[in-house]
This record gives structure tokens, C-alpha cells and sequence, in this order.
């Protein structure tokens, strides 16, 4: 992707009313800003040929990401070929706001693993798999109106260098420049469950001197809260919702929990469930889960999905006091063990049909959770 160039002078008028200037700069202000790049789009749009399929295949994606930024508060202000940038103007406080900050590394992180519910779109179109990478830094941001609708736009060296170290990102990752790092430093040692940030090299310019700027990749560590993907209706996904809000499929309501102590299972599962429009609330550690089941209302889940070999509480020991908290719930098992018969026989309310056997084939998967929560 060929980074903003910033204008090497300002224009002589600046006034937002003129009609004379293609574009007019209105404000200065200290923000953060991201960009998410598609990898090889060039070689892959090449070998897709069609017209209508390309377009699908940059439609899927700029508007998946679009949406999922404008639900964690960030303002898309353009695409450039293959690549979506955006800011976020509630960060120009950093001294108070630290939600607003949390919310630009979760946006990257549900960007990321967006790709999942996107591949199986392009899956369905008989298109190729998307790959992409996520930066985001926080500095300074020349906002500007480009031609006569005096649509928002954005330049400026921040800018510029958000889109020069997106290449460092991981495949469908997210980096951050240092600048942000030093603000989010102070939140992530105040809460270190929720993310894991860590040094991954540096960015070089040169100037008057060589300047090495250090580049920090951005995971989750809360387990229990891996981002739910918000994609919006025109992509031709199923929308979601932002985890803990119910989640529309036609006229039914489906909410559904997710236990499950391997995070790379946690993710196949809701890619699988979100594709069938179920709201999914994920969690890696049996204990915060049931703590979580005690506090919500007891009609709130339609189905509770966990696995058996789980530390802290296995699956029977949590069967069990989920149970004693709401004896309706319906509980479906997923597990490696070749135990059926044993579980059936010592569990009251389980069937056969109750334990999926793993590995797990989606299309059985489904069925199983469709026919759960039909009982």
C-alpha cells in the first residue's frame, strides 16, 4: 500500500467554505488512527479476473472492516485500493479516557480475527481466502475536507507511518507504534489480563539522523472475551453484536455460552455459531465462566457448550453446579474422550446426541446446537 502523502505546504486558503479548494485543512488534533492493508490483494484480485467477483471480494472486506470500526467509536475516513483508514476521536484525552484506548486495541483484534467469519463468505462465493495485517499509533492528525461533499480526511506524519509499519504486522495481527505503547502501558500494568504486548522489533527512518522507532504486536490474553465479530449487513454475513447484547436470527433470539480451555477451539467454535447467527459469549477459564452463569439472568443462555478435560473445574464438575444454580439449563459436551456411554449413564439429563465427539466437522456441529436448543 503507497503511504498519505503529506502535503509539503499548506493551502493558501484554508477557509471550509470555499469552493475554490479540493481540499481545505479545518484542525489539528492528537489522536489515534489505524489502517488495516490487505495481503497480495493485486496478485489475488489478478487471478480472480471477474469484475463482479473482485468487487465482492474488496466489498466483503472494507465494509466488514468499516463496520467493526465504527462499533468500537473510530470514524473510517477513506479506502485506498486495498487498505481502510480510520481514527478515533475519542482519544484525544489521554489522561482520563482509558476506554477509549482499551477500545482501539480491541477494534484491532477483532479485525483480526474477522478473517474467520470472512473466509467462510469468500468460501460460499467460490472466492480466495483473505489475509490482511492491522496497525494503529497515536500522534498528530491534520484533519482536512476533501472536494465539494467536504468529506473528513486525515494526513500527517502519524498517518504516514501507520501505514509504513503495517507490514510488520503479524498475519491478521495488530502493531503498534510506540507512541501508543506509552499510553497503554499504564492501562495494560493496571489490568494485565487483557491484552499481551510485546516488543517486536522497530521502524527506521531516515532523517537528519537515523531514528529507530520501536513496534509493539498487540494479542489477546483475556480468554474469556475473545472479541465477537461485528460485520455489517451488506457484506452478506450474519450480523453480530457486541458480546453480552442478544443477537437476532429472523424472529428467534439465540444466546449461547462457550467454555473451553484451548483459545484456537474457542475460536473455530464461534466462527462456526456466528456463521448460523447465534450471540456467542466465549470463556477459557471454567471457574470465571460459572461466575459469570450465577450472575446473569437464568433464561439468558439457550445452550451452554463446554469441554470435559478443563482445569480450575472440569466439564462434569461444572455440569454439575450449573446445574444446582439452574436445573433447566441444556448443556452440550465437547471432548477427545471416548466416554459416551460413561457420561450418559452418570448424568441424568444428557443423551447421546448431547456429546460431541472431537475432532469436530462443523455441519455436525451445527446440527447438534440446532437440535439442542429445538429440545
Amino acid at each position: 500500500m503507497n503511504p498519505i502523502a503529506q502535503p509539503s505546504h499548506a493551502p493558501e486558503e484554508t477557509n471550509s467554505e470555499s469552493a475554490e479548494n479540493e481540499i481545505s485543512f479545518v484542525d489539528t488534533k492528537y489522536l489515534c488512527v489505524g489502517i488495516v492493508d490487505i495481503v497480495n490483494s493485486t496478485k489475488i484480485t489478478a487471478n480472480i479476473g471477474n469484475s463482479e467477483d473482485v468487487a465482492m471480494y474488496y466489498s466483503i472486506f472494507i465494509n466488514t472492516m468499516a463496520s467493526i470500526a465504527r462499533n468500537f467509536g473510530a470514524e473510517v475516513v477513506k479506502n485506498v485500493g486495498d487498505s481502510v483508514i480510520f481514527f478515533f476521536p475519542r482519544t484525544s484525552d489521554t489522561s482520563s479516557d482509558k476506554t477509549a484506548f482499551r477500545d482501539v486495541l480491541r477494534c484491532g483484534l477483532t479485525m483480526g480475527v474477522a478473517h474467520i467469519s470472512m473466509n467462510e463468505k469468500y468460501k460460499d462465493h467460490h472466492l480466495p481466502p483473505i489475509s490482511y495485517r492491522i496497525s494503529s499509533d497515536y500522534g498528530k492528525i491534520e484533519v482536512a475536507k476533501s472536494g465539494p461533499s467536504k468529506v473528513v480526511d486525515v494526513f500527517g506524519s502519524t498517518v504516514n507511518i501507520c501505514a509504513k509499519i503495517n507490514s510488520s504486522a503479524p498475519l491478521n495481527g495488530l502493531i503498534i507504534g510506540g507512541d501508543l505503547f506509552q499510553i497503554v502501558k499504564g492501562y495494560h500494568e493496571s489490568s494485565p489480563t487483557s491484552f499481551i504486548i510485546k516488543k517486536m522489533g522497530s521502524y527506521s527512518t531516515e532523517g537528519s539522523r537515523t531514528h529507530s522507532y520501536p513496534l509493539y504486536s498487540v494479542t489477546s490474553l483475556s480468554k474469556l472475551a475473545i472479541p465477537t465479530i461485528l460485520v455489517p449487513p451488506e457484506s452478506g454475513i450474519k450480523r453480530q453484536t457486541l458480546a453480552g447484547q442478544t443477537l437476532e436470527k429472523g424472529a428467534q433470539k439465540f444466546n449461547v455460552m462457550l467454555i473451553d480451555d484451548e483459545p484456537d477451539m474457542i475460536i473455530t467454535y464461534k466462527s462456526f455459531l456466528h456463521s448460523e447467527g447465534y450471540n456467542v459469549d466465549a470463556f477459557s477459564n471454567s471457574q470465571e465462566a460459572l461466575r459469570h452463569f450465577a450472575q446473569v439472568n437464568q433464561s439468558y443462555y439457550n445452550l451452554v457448550i463446554m469441554d470435559i478435560r478443563m482445569p480450575h473445574l472440569n466439564g462434569l464438575q461444572l455440569y454439575n453446579r450449573m446445574k444446582a444454580i439452574n436445573s433447566s439449563v441444556r448443556i452440550l459436551f465437547v471432548s477427545a474422550l471416548d466416554a459416551v456411554e460413561e457420561l450418559v449413564s452418570i448424568l441424568p439429563d444428557i443423551r447421546r446426541n448431547s456429546i460431541i465427539k472431537k475432532p469436530v466437522e462443523k455441519d455436525h456441529f451445527v446440527r447438534s446446537v440446532q437440535l439442542a436448543i429445538s429440545q
